[in-house]
């Protein structure tokens, strides 16, 4: 019963988030004078688990491009901070790349997630129009929980679009000679507030020949057919008794949860914590899926 309330709780918060146009003012960090204007530049922040000697600074140099300024990152902290020497530089980010260690929804420098990733929203100011977000890492776009993460990381960092680009798959590369690869596909998110159709997802690799269409879309699709299947499995007294905590409330909770992921194409707040709930809900039906398949054989 602790959990229902929980969920029920959030569910709510979810769905007045959801409501209200984006907020705060994306020129909320840039205040610094700047007589001259600003200069553009691309920046590169590293984790610091890729290592910090002189090869591995050359791998990473050929990695993020010879055009980046380069900045070995390890906390949240450390990434603010930059951000904020940034903007009293009086300077601009044309593209914006982020190598290290991921995992899905999760990238090492600055330990971004979709937790962290709003604290950011302040120097979304320092983002130039279609900035690039270009992702190195393990399987940061892999699943539901990839695709929030792209688009918390749009509607943080790009309020005048861009694009966000991300491995589905592990992040291979050959630095001799750049070759830079993703077993599983590239997922790219297009993103323009000023379009009707703000999402616009594209894939390469493997991802061409399964993905077509709303990467979101997709997830909706599995999280309906993760709740039909729970919904159905409910005949069986077995999958009724693993699955105690998972009663018929908590599917009827679930459906009124599933309409969300329609709305992302509307005005959600960065600073909010609508996708991360979301996400964390995906998840648990996914899991409980699972277990009810478990159940069932």
């Amino acid at each position: 019963m602790g959990l229902y309330v929980k969920c029920n709780s959030v569910a709510v918060s979810i769905l007045i988030l959801l409501t209200v146009s984006a907020a705060g003012d994306a020129n909320a960090g840039c205040s610094s004078q700047c007589p001259n204007g600003r200069t553009s530049t691309n920046v590169c922040l590293i984790g610091q688990m890729m290592g910090t000697g002189e090869i591995e600074k050359w791998n990473s140099k050929v990695i993020c491009g010879d055009d980046t300024e380069r900045f070995f990152i390890e906390s949240t902290d450390e990434a603010l901070n930059l951000f904020s020497n940034l903007e009293s530089s009086c300077k601009t980010i044309g593209k914006l790349v982020l190598l290290g260690h991921g995992f899905p929804g999760i990238v090492e420098p600055g330990h971004l997630n979709l937790k962290t990733v709003p604290q950011f929203s302040r120097w979304s100011c320092l983002m130039e129009p279609n900035a690039r977000i270009d992702i190195k890492a393990c399987n940061v776009a892999r699943n539901c929980q990839g695709a929030l993460f792209l688009k918390q990381l749009a509607l943080t960092f790009l309020p005048k679009g861009g694009s966000v680009t991300a491995p589905s798959g592990y992040f291979i590369t050959h630095t001799p000679v750049n070759l830079q690869f993703s077993t599983g596909g590239w997922v790219t998110l297009d993103y323009s507030p000023s379009r009707s159709e703000r999402d616009q997802w594209s894939y390469d690799g493997i991802l061409k020949l399964r993905m077509n269409g709303s990467f979101l879309e997709a997830c909706q699709r599995e999280f309906l057919d993760n709740l039909s299947f729970i919904r159905s499995a409910f005949q069986y007294d077995g999958v009724r008794s693993c699955l105690k905590k998972f009663g018929s409330d908590f599917i009827h909770q679930y459906e009124k949860l599933a309409p969300l992921y329609s709305q992302m194409q509307g005005d959600i707040p960065a600073d909010g914590s609508a996708l991360r709930d979301l996400a964390e809900f995906h998840d648990y039906l996914s899991n409980q899926a699972r277990e009810a398949k478990r159940c069932i054989h």
